[in-house]
């Protein structure tokens, strides 16, 4: 009986790989690919291990099919490992019996077999293979792919309620709530912000001599979450329905308010009563989706959602706020207390709390910042002057 294909730690490029690798591995065999012997943790590629699905999982995450499926016309697997690839290190050949091309040759097939998961949500599959409108692929890799779940609720909420799309919703997403569910610790910081100040006075000394213009902040709940009754729409919120929204650090705060230059800002700091746990969309751990091409549905249409959530918005295309306040309500209904996501602004993260009553306004925590400039970055658009369209040129909406 031949022994498994084995892949050792220091072989491992990608995090994940190593991940798993740290977690499953022993010493004592020697590595398929490097061929030491013993000295370093090392797993066998075979049926008992969840290794293939990561494999093949990590080939799809790195690489569109185009690359990697022959059948369209892309190179092998094969060659793309055997070169710069982030999966793998270069190979080593240690053997005067063997070269690269049969080391990565052994590789690849030690679990690229059986191509297609049996079950979908127990195992993952290399190729897309074929579904009701003939052969398919997956265009793009991983992190990239487009949810066609999200693209056609987008397109249904804007014609119908979106009450007769959450049940569906609720039952896709609670199986998997524990895998982005974050812990805020009690007694976490977070910072808010909004345009302008209470007031403006003078200050002056006993003798009148020296005297200085002060500004006070708006703090307390003049700078919370406004009652129900003056909430506008928001990213997260419909009308009339009033969240807390926060920030890890102050320029965010101040960023995501979109002062203009010389506008006074009011900021301050808010403090959680007690451990509360997140719909957590900013760090998604793609460990935790490898295993079964379901997960791997349910990781692309979570990294959609932070991207829509943290997406800059223009006020003349508000309607793409139903979709993150559609998904605002059902993270709310699985019994998370808030939403973490990606600012699109700065490095920072956002918060959004559903219940203000959770938190509470550190006291003495009030300042006023001064806006002295806003940074643009302008780039340039594909475009086409109507005039110059050419005759055997087609446009399509």
């Amino acid at each position: 009986m031949n022994k498994p294909i084995r892949i050792c730690i220091d072989c491992a490029k990608d995090q994940y790989l190593k991940r798993f690798i740290e977690r499953n591995g022993s010493e004592g065999s020697e590595c398929s690919i490097c061929g030491r012997n013993g000295r370093k943790n090392s797993v066998p590629i075979d049926d008992r291990s969840k290794i293939k699905d990561l494999l093949k999982a990590l080939i799809r995450y790195y690489y569109s099919e185009w690359n990697y499926n022959s059948h369209f016309g892309g190179d092998s697997i094969e060659s793309l490992l055997l070169n710069k690839n982030p999966i793998i290190f270069k190979i080593r050949v240690r053997k005067p019996k063997k070269n690269e091309d049969s080391i990565i040759y052994d590789f690849v097939d030690s679990f690229s077999w059986p191509p297609y998961a049996d079950d979908p949500h127990k195992e993952v599959s290399l190729y897309y293979g074929f579904d009701e409108s003939g052969r398919g692929l997956w265009m793009y890799p991983i992190p990239d792919r487009k949810s066609h779940y999200l693209e056609a609720l987008s397109e249904n909420l804007k014609k119908r309620n979106y009450f007769k799309y959450e049940k569906r919703a609720l039952k896709l997403f609670r199986p998997f709530k524990k895998l982005f569910t974050a812990k805020i610790p009690k007694s976490s910081v977070f910072y808010r912000a909004r345009i302008g100040i209470k007031q403006q006075k003078w200050k002056f000394m006993d003798d009148f001599d020296e005297s200085e213009p002060i500004v006070f902040p708006y703090i307390k709940d003049s700078i919370g979450a406004p009652p129900p009754y003056l909430a506008n729409e928001g990213r997260l919120n419909r009308k009339g329905i009033s969240y807390l929204y926060l920030s890890n650090n102050i320029d965010t705060s101040i960023c995501e308010i979109r002062p203009h230059p010389s506008h006074l800002v009011s900021c301050g700091s808010f403090q959680t009563k007690s451990d509360l746990i997140v719909a957590d969309l900013h760090e998604l751990d793609f460990y935790d989706y490898f295993g079964s091409d379901n997960l791997i549905s349910i990781f692309v249409i979570l990294n959609n959602l932070n991207v829509f959530f943290s997406m800059p918005i223009i006020p003349e295309e508000g309607e793409k706020y139903i979709i993150t306040q559609f998904f605002t309500e059902v993270f709310r209904k699985l019994g998370f207390n808030g939403i973490s996501y990606k600012s699109s602004i700065t490095d920072g993260i956002n918060y959004c709390f559903f219940d203000e009553q959770k938190l509470k306004y550190v006291e003495n925590s009030g300042k006023v910042k001064r806006v002295t400039l806003v940074n643009y970055k302008i780039v340039d658009e594909r475009y086409e002057i109507e005039e110059e369209i050419k005759d055997n040129v087609h446009y399509y909406p």
